[in-house]
């Protein structure tokens, strides 16, 4: 047996013709989120009652069971409400007086923190939006539990370690409320991925994202260490900044 056997049988189960049932499948690559049109057909077949199983090998099946996971998920009612829910873009504005002095310091460096300002603002900016993506993608396929059921075991262990140190640590503020927060700009490079299937829709290539946060991510180490940064790497955080918010403005809607 084979997909094109199951194909068939869909065909002669519904007694219509191939393009219908090709049409059906494009409906719901839009609908429920990436996967390739034999994907598609069939999760289609097992919703039609068809045992998938006597067609396809196990990894095949197995595929099938997880889309009809991700089905569910975006069939429930929170995903229902997140849908419909109205995308609001925040705008903020950073400038108005800058004034800073120091008795030993030279004035290129005072000049080079309000130079910084701004660059720092950018980089907090994306390196958030990175996370806000992650966590909206994944929350798509995989619900509230997505961090323990997909994210490697090494990285949960790398943000466990930060988590218990903040325990520890509870006279200061923690990072953030969620385990994600807790993890290198790297590792956001490695769960997209080890995960692109799930992020394959969102954006023109993996290369294309990767390039985005490792260039960033090399400027940020400059600037974490409060150094200041060449014109040419600011002029390159404009860019890839600008870059990336054009393309999350366009592909926001699959991530409310």
């Amino acid at each position: 047996m084979s997909y094109r056997e199951l194909k068939r049988a869909l065909i002669d189960k519904l007694a219509v013709a191939r393009q219908a049932v090709e049409g059906r499948a494009k409906r719901m690559k839009k609908k429920y989120g990436p996967m390739s049109t034999e994907e598609a057909i069939e999760l289609i077949a097992h919703l039609e009652g068809l045992d998938v199983s006597k067609y396809l090998d196990s990894s095949q099946v197995e595929q099938v069971r997880r889309l009809v996971h991700q089905r569910a998920i975006l069939e429930s009612p929170e995903a229902q409400r997140r849908a419909t829910a109205t995308v609001k873009v925040v705008n903020v504005t950073i400038g108005g007086k800058f004034k800073l002095s120091d008795p030993l310091l030279p004035k290129r460096v005072l000049e080079d923190a309000k130079a910084m300002a701004n660059v720092y603002a950018e980089m907090y900016v994306f390196e958030n939006s990175v996370r806000e993506v992650i966590k909206r993608a994944l929350l798509r396929t995989y619900g509230d539990n997505w961090w323990d059921d997909c994210i490697p075991l090494g990285i949960r262990r790398y943000a466990q370690l930060r988590m218990d140190d903040d325990e520890k640590n509870a006279w200061h503020g923690r990072r953030g409320d969620h385990p994600v927060y807790y993890v290198d700009i790297s590792h956001y490079i490695s769960i997209i991925q080890t995960l692109w299937s799930d992020f394959e829709d969102l954006f023109p290539s993996q290369s294309w994202i990767v390039e985005r946060i490792d260039e960033i991510a090399r400027s940020r180490n400059v600037v974490d260490h409060h150094n200041p940064l060449r014109k040419a790497d600011q002029d390159r955080i404009k860019v890839f900044f600008a870059d990336w918010f054009r393309q999350i403005e366009s592909v926001k809607d699959r991530l409310v």
